[in-house]
Parts: structure tokens; C-alpha cells; sequence
């Protein structure tokens, strides 16, 4: 499993990889750029500091 970074409510990760939120109750799993699994291009992007992308855990 890969864990990808995406903006809340939303379907397609930064790397433009549909994407589902993995929700349980009313907790979300954050995205975690320094995991193993997390996607290095939704790091890459993550890491530019666009503050027009609101960052929301989630995994596809």
C-alpha cells in the first residue's frame, strides 16, 4: 500500500493518483511524508509548500 498526500474531501492525491481517504469514525490516517510506504512525488510536492493545497491523510 502506498500512502499519498490529497486535499480534504477530495479523490485525486497531489501526484494526481485517484485516491480514497481511509476514515474510521471520525478519524482520518494523516499523510506521514517520512513513512516507508508514502508516495515520493506527494512528498516531492508536499515539500514545495504550495499553501493553495490543504494536506488530508489518505491511501489508495
Amino acid at each position: 500500500m502506498i500512502q499519498h498526500a490529497m486535499e480534504a474531501d477530495d479523490d485525486v492525491a497531489l501526484c494526481a493518483e485517484p485516491v480514497r481517504s481511509v476514515i474510521v469514525g471520525d478519524w482520518h490516517v494523516s499523510f506521514v511524508a517520512t513513512l516507508a510506504c508514502a508516495c515520493p512525488e506527494c512528498v516531492r510536492l508536499a515539500a514545495t509548500g504550495d499553501k493553495s493545497r490543504v494536506l488530508d491523510g489518505g491511501s489508495a
